[in-house]
């Protein structure tokens, strides 16, 4: 084994930080198995409002208002192999500790690509089918290198439920998304944790490879089912959906009693750290945007704690109302998301699904269940206060005489907005939507940035550059299989009704982003000339939300806005940096970024650039596999013939991606080309050399850079 040393300057403010393997064309498997793992960071502020003191100026009070560093919640989803049903349910499952010998307990995974068509049924249908398959789509892939194959297992008269033809995919080949069957908390299935009736602080991470949590406390059914191995209550009691507004009346599941509310959520922090303030987000089912004459129809619009992929929460719950009780920690996010598969949707009483390839009714206190995650009892002893959510309020905010926490922890942000007034103790951020937002017509924008203490400045104008990224199939999708896919791209420039085209590209294409790194962003005027500014605008077509990540750096959420015009400001706990953003279908999601170059006693070596070939799998010169669905274009929307694989210079090397880690491994990533400016040589001598009448200048300095390309002199 290779043992390689990795320096992480964790020069960010508190948060909870996320870190796995990252392998190509495995992340999701070794994700999926346990490389992956969540740690704290923490700093003076945090500290100070910890521990009632004040050294950074936010906490002059100083009151204990944070209830300690708090309590881990990683929260993936997994399915487990179990000896005697597994042949019945999987067949052809060939792996785990003891291969070719199914072991229970081994973690299963998707493994067969199973077509949703299948053109031989009268209803053009595959009732066991997952994912869409590009040759029985429209319009067909016929352009890939391995179409369909004829089926061994055909025979019209004992298996009429065959088809002729089947897909020439591999086994084992990868699934379009992995959504498995049993929650798991830091470890364990189905936990329960005890806690006293006070207010406790929960860091919450979603590590799952693809599914999402919309994450609700309820109590416990008293009159429901009651385990008999543990005495308590498991289950949350459900009434019927109709009448809920964004539900289908006929919600198979119902939803839950809303008379049996749990806490609320009191949200400070995501994964880039503080929030400008706090937010309380109530216990809220997925609702859904059922409005037809709306474009983003079908969009979730109301939620509880919804978090994506990859996505944090560091929120604080009062348990004291709650002395006695069980509550149950409750998901009802949609899988996929926003559009729901209900073989997805695991849950007491779900009807019987085995006809479709689902699984059977799951019966109280068991699973397969992902609604239910863990259980939370809270001892019957006397109750501390409630929690006074106004001096954690108070301590966030800013004024004349303390710091906020935010202000206090973070860069300004870029596009200023009313709703960071209490942050920075001023009251004229934009709250108008052309000031405080970027319109679906708008190709640049003018704003007014803020100085470090919120104090408006003189108005700029940036470029808008057009993202985007792509999932239906027809329009991406796996050239040598047809399978479904999904790619980041560029939207052709000033797009209108006559020209409005996306060219997607995959991971080993020559570079589209390109980031200027800014040093000293309190010193560097956004728009300036060593300013390396950037709004994105993300523009989407296709049928998922996606959780698009950035490496390295957080960005600033300004809004989404549906092809429609509709406006969506970001939600109150979006507010503030972020490195992962939910990307909607149908809407355009509008990032700003700054990426800073750390201070060298942040990072006390130079790091190198990464200069290597476009793909490192295939040799110099090779012709590169051009995208689909007809092949390479320029950012301008320029055909191109072919693109060989040659070295490119990609600076330090970020990369974005989808954190729906099966859309990643589906090409769903991009390498950016971060540029920082070499360290500038030093001790300049010029000598000046005289032989007879010949007179030339010899010119010696000290290089003090390891990426420089050239020299200038002037």
């Amino acid at each position: 084994m290779v043992y390689r040393p990795c320096t992480t300057p964790n020069a960010q403010s508190a948060r909870l930080m996320f870190y796995h393997d990252h392998s190509f064309g495995i992340t999701r498997l070794n994700v999926y198995v346990g490389e992956a793992a969540a740690y704290l960071l923490t700093d003076r502020v945090e500290q100070d409002l910890i521990n009632g003191t004040n050294k950074s100026g936010v906490n002059p009070g100083l009151k204990k208002i944070l209830p300690e560093l708090g309590i881990p919640l990683v929260i993936p989803d997994k399915t487990f192999v179990d000896t005697n049903t597994i042949l019945g349910t999987d067949p052809t499952w060939a792996w785990g500790t003891t291969p070719g010998t199914p072991n229970t307990g081994d973690l299963w995974y998707p493994h067969v690509y199973s077509p949703a068509q299948n053109p031989w049924d009268p209803s053009g249908a595959n009732p066991f089918g997952r994912w869409m398959y590009g040759p029985w789509f429209w319009p067909p892939t016929t352009n890939i290198e391995h179409g369909p194959v004829p089926n061994p297992y055909y025979d019209p008269v004992n298996a009429p439920e065959q088809p002729p033809m089947m897909p020439a995919t591999p086994n084992p080949s990868m699934p379009g998304e992995a959504f498995m069957d049993t929650p798991v908390v830091n470890g364990t299935a189905y936990p329960y944790l005890e806690v006293e009736p006070k207010a406790y602080r929960f860091r919450i991470l979603n590590a799952a490879d693809d599914r999402f949590f919309n994450l609700q406390m309820y109590v416990a059914d008293p009159s429901g089912y009651v385990s008999p191995d543990t005495g308590y209550a498991t289950e949350v009691k459900m009434v019927p959906a109709c009448g809920t507004p964004g539900i289908p009346a006929d919600w198979p599941s119902g939803v839950p009693d809303p008379a049996l509310k749990g806490p609320d959520w009191i949200q400070i922090g995501t994964e880039s750290g503080f929030l400008p303030a706090p937010v309380v987000i109530p216990s809220q089912p997925i609702t859904w945007n059922l409005n037809a004459t709306n474009f983003n129809f079908g969009n979730v619009d109301q939620h509880s704690l919804l978090l994506g992929t990859a996505e944090r929460a560091d929120v604080i719950v009062d348990f004291s109302q709650y002395a006695g009780k069980t509550l149950i920690l409750y998901n009802d996010a949609p899988a996929a998301f926003p559009a729901s598969d209900p073989r997805y949707d695991y849950y007491t009483g779900n009807p019987d699904l085995t006809a479709e390839g689902g699984a059977p009714s799951t019966q109280p206190g068991y699973g397969p269940n992902t609604r239910t995650i863990m259980q939370i009892r809270v001892a019957a002893s006397a109750p501390a206060p409630a929690y006074d959510i106004t001096v954690l309020e108070a301590a966030f905010s800013k004024t004349d005489t303390k710091r906020g926490v935010f202000e206090a922890t973070h860069d300004p942000i870029i596009i200023p907005q009313a709703a960071y007034n209490s942050a920075y103790n001023v009251t004229n951020l934009p709250a108008n939507a052309s000031s405080a937002y970027v319109q679906l017509q708008e190709f640049s924008k003018t704003f007014s940035p803020i100085d470090a203490s919120g104090v408006l400045q003189p108005p700029v104008t940036l470029q808008i550059e057009p993202k985007a990224l792509q999932d239906e199939m027809g329009e991406v999708y796996d050239t040598g299989y047809g399978r479904m896919s999904g790619m980041l791209g560029l939207e052709f420039p000033v797009t209108s009704s006559n020209f409005n085209q996306f060219v997607v590209y995959g991971y080993a294409s020559p570079p589209v982003e390109i980031i200027k790194g800014t040093a000293n962003l309190n010193a560097t005027p956004i728009g300036s000339l060593d300013d390396g500014t950037q709004i994105w605008k993300i523009t989407h077509n296709g049928v998922d939300t996606h959780t698009i990540h950035t490496h390295l750096f957080s960005a600033q959420l300004i809004n989404r806005v549906a092809w429609d015009g509709a406006m969506l400001p970001p939600d109150p706990n979006e507010l503030g940096w972020k490195e992962t953003f939910r990307v909607n279908p149908l809407e355009h999601t509008i990032i700003a970024l700054r990426p800073n170059i750390p201070a060298p006693e942040q990072v006390p070596f130079e790091v190198p650039n990464s200069v290597r070939l476009i793909d490192p799998t295939m040799p110099e010169g090779a012709v590169l596999t051009p995208p689909p669905p007809v092949g390479w274009f320029d950012p301008l929307g320029n055909p191109i013939n072919q693109v060989t694989n040659h070295y490119v210079n990609f600076g330090w090397e970020y990369v974005y991606h989808c954190h729906i880690l099966a859309h990643e491994e589906m090409d769903m990533m991009h390498a950016m080309a971060y540029v920082v400016p070499p360290k500038a040589p030093s001790s300049l001598v010029a000598n000046l050399i005289i032989f007879f009448f010949e007179r030339r200048v010899v010119l010696t300095w000290t290089n003090n850079s390891i990426n420089e390309t050239s020299f200038t002199v002037q």
